[in-house]
């Protein structure tokens, strides 16, 4: 009977995983009972296995102090966890160019690091392209972030875009 439960339960999870874009062989499907001895108001959740009543014995013991095996037990939940796998996705990459960020600076106005005043050049982040390379003090300017670069660092932009920021 509980085989019969746990396929219902798989095939739906399988068509909802489809929906989602995963196929057959991207998907893993695994069988999870929650069980406690009857009058208890809480479960402990084991995988299922053909062993499960002995497995939930264990686990009682494990994690209240005690088992009884001769007292009734009831299953309260079974459960299907699907999940699915895909294939990490390939970023694209940027040939390094000129290490020269001229092309995204905007402005310069004058910074304040560590209580010292620097003439600080801007610079547009979605302006910047692989290779380009700014010696700090500068400040990087975007939609939903700034960056700042303090005097003594370097950055530059790696083959995915990334600000790379390092000390000389």
């Amino acid at each position: 009977m509980l085989e019969t439960h746990y396929r219902l339960l798989e095939r739906a999870a399988v068509t909802a995983m489809r929906l989602e874009g995963l196929s057959g062989e991207g998907i893993r499907l695994e069988r999870w009972i929650d069980m406690r001895y009857r009058g208890q108001s809480y479960e402990l959740s084991i995988p299922f296995t053909r062993g499960f009543d002995r497995q939930f014995h264990r686990s009682h013991e494990q994690r209240y102090g005690y088992a009884d095996p001769g007292r009734d037990s009831e299953i309260v939940t079974l459960r299907v966890r699907a999940r699915g796998t895909v294939r990490k996705p390939r970023l694209p990459r940027e040939s390094p160019g000129s290490p020269d960020p001229t092309p995204a600076f905007l402005r310069a106005k004058r910074v304040c690091f560590l209580g010292r005043l620097y003439e600080t050049p801007i610079y547009e982040r979605s302006l910047l392209h692989a290779g380009n390379r700014i010696t700090g003090p500068a400040l990087v300017f975007e939609y939903s972030a700034s960056t700042a670069i303090p005097p003594g660092c370097v950055c530059v932009v790696d083959a995915f875009r990334n600000l790379i920021i390092t000390m000389q």
